[in-house]
């Protein structure tokens, strides 16, 4: 697999690398690469279509690539053995049961034993997906996330044909890109603050420990140096903040999960205190658009920091993208 990467400054340095895209509004977006080394695990392999299909071969030979055993054939049947019920039930009778081996989505498509792993992140998605009854596979990237069903309309379109089956049209199963903006379910997010509107409080008012159940700690502190500035801190990672208008500061910082343009926004309780901190920290690039936003909580004075050995370290992963077709 020579033309796989494990970097993304190896990855950018590369003449032809794909840039990813999302689906917005008004057109395609370009998403902005990030280094996401923190969850390698999920998403730091960079890959072509030839290096993908050779590695779909290990899979198809029972472990061997090119006349070479790469993967004992026991530890193959071990991979996709069924590990955990999925209880979902596809929408399309084509499918049998789902079920979840060692990183593959395991179904029937046909009555045919089928594997699959499909992955979105960043403006790319792909699916990989093989019979291994029938030593058919198929791998389909593309560079546009969000609300893609190429990856699902090639590849049964594909399986139709080299089953020998009447083929579906698999198109039509799926909505089209305006049928999901009209149905998109309104998001309750506050409107973004007026560009350079005063604060509604003086700036210490805006410190202190922000916590949040799951993703842990933020502390906030006064920068020094600059005017309406304030710096903070989210495990070991610090990162400057700077004041957009009203009660919004704006993250210039691009290490994970932070990225530069991500806002922050405090809430003001009716005593006049700040009540708590909003920000979509953990939707990655696209959060403008299809924005979630999480809460963390202004804690008393008196409450440990995020630096504290009271403070439990909570690790930020990444939940594969599931196509339940």
């Amino acid at each position: 697999m020579s033309d796989t990467r494990l970097s993304l400054p190896r990855f950018l340095a590369e003449r032809d690398h794909a840039v990813g895209y999302f689906p917005g509004d008004n057109g395609r977006i370009r998403i902005p690469s990030r280094d996401t080394t923190a969850i390698a695990p999920a998403a730091a392999v960079y890959s072509s279509l030839h290096d993908m299909t050779r590695w779909l071969r290990v899979f198809l030979n029972g472990g061997t690539l090119d006349g070479r055993r790469v993967v004992g054939a026991r530890e193959i049947e071990a991979i996709l053995a069924p590990r955990i019920t999925v209880a979902e039930d596809s929408p399309f009778d084509e499918f049998g049961s789902l079920a979840y081996g060692m990183g593959f989505y395991l179904t029937s498509y046909s009555g045919q034993r089928l594997a699959r792993h499909p992955g979105v992140i960043d403006g790319y998605a792909a699916l990989m997906s093989f019979m291994p009854d029938r030593g058919l596979g198929i791998v389909v990237l593309t560079n546009l996330s969000g609300s893609n069903p190429v990856l699902a309309v090639l590849s049964y379109a594909i399986y139709d044909r080299l089953l020998g089956r009447k083929p579906v049209s698999w198109i039509d199963r799926f909505p089209s890109a305006e049928q999901i903006r009209t149905q998109r379910k309104p998001v309750g997010r506050p409107q973004r603050a007026v560009d350079h509107a005063p604060m509604s409080l003086a700036l210490q008012s805006y410190t202190g420990v922000y916590r949040h159940p799951a993703y842990g700690s933020i502390e906030i502190k006064i920068a020094t140096g600059g005017a309406n500035a304030l710096n903070g801190q989210i495990h070991d990672i610090a990162f400057p903040l700077h004041h957009v208008g009203g009660d919004e500061w704006e993250v210039s910082e691009v290490r994970w999960p932070l990225r530069k343009g991500l806002r922050m926004r405090f809430r003001i309780a009716p005593s006049g205190r700040i009540e708590d901190l909003t920000t979509p920290l953990a939707d990655g690039p696209t959060y403008l658009h299809n924005p979630g936003d999480l809460t963390f909580t202004h804690l008393p004075a008196n409450r440990p920091g995020p630096n504290s050995t009271t403070d439990s370290i909570n690790r930020i992963g990444s939940e594969d993208a599931k196509h339940h077709q």
